[in-house]
């Protein structure tokens, strides 16, 4: 995914500051800051290459802590030096790492939700399914016309049967009555 180098970029800065990065080498050599997507998406190879060469060949200055009275030998020195150093850095990239996944986290939701609304603005802004309705409404009335019409030509002939059936029956009462008042 792209934003895994964005969540890279950011880790690494954590760490830099970590190392005091700034105040140690950028502020010292009168180089401009780097944005927060400084490796991300690089401007100037050059300038990037000067900038951590030079970073890179200078021994890291570690806090210094204060002994009272008490002398420490040099070797015992930066051991302590070098064990506060490491448990600073993974205290410091421990929260990075926490953040970074949350950041993940995130970010999918985010992709998700995102993808959710564009799906419902499409079909909102898509003039199909009104279309759709259109058409059917449409047809329908054509199907009630179609409808009307043979429920007329179906009472039609139900009423011409009806009046067949009187017509026959009259019919049948003229020739039955005279043939009574005959006999």
């Amino acid at each position: 995914m792209a934003y895994r180098m964005f969540v890279v970029m950011e880790d690494l800065v954590e760490k830099l500051k970590l190392l005091r990065f700034e105040e140690e080498l950028l502020r010292k050599s009168n180089l401009k800051a780097s944005s927060r997507h400084y490796f991300a998406l690089p401007t100037n190879p050059a300038e990037e290459a000067l900038k951590y060469i030079g970073f890179t060949r200078k021994k890291p200055a570690y806090p210094v802590e204060e002994v009272e009275e008490e002398t420490v030998p040099e070797d015992d020195a930066e051991l302590t030096l070098n064990k506060v150093a490491r448990e600073r850095y993974q205290q410091g990239s421990g929260g990075v790492t926490e953040r970074t996944r949350l950041l993940a986290e995130v970010t999918e939701e985010l992709e998700k939700v995102k993808q959710e609304m564009e799906e419902k603005g499409s079909s909102m802004t898509d003039g199909a399914p009104s279309v759709k309705i259109k058409q059917s409404l449409t047809k329908l009335k054509q199907e009630t016309i179609q409808m009307d019409i043979r429920i007329g030509v179906v009472e039609h002939i139900l009423l011409q049967s009806k009046l067949k059936k009187s017509n026959m029956t009259r019919d049948t009462y003229a020739t039955i009555i005279p043939e009574s008042t005959i006999g």
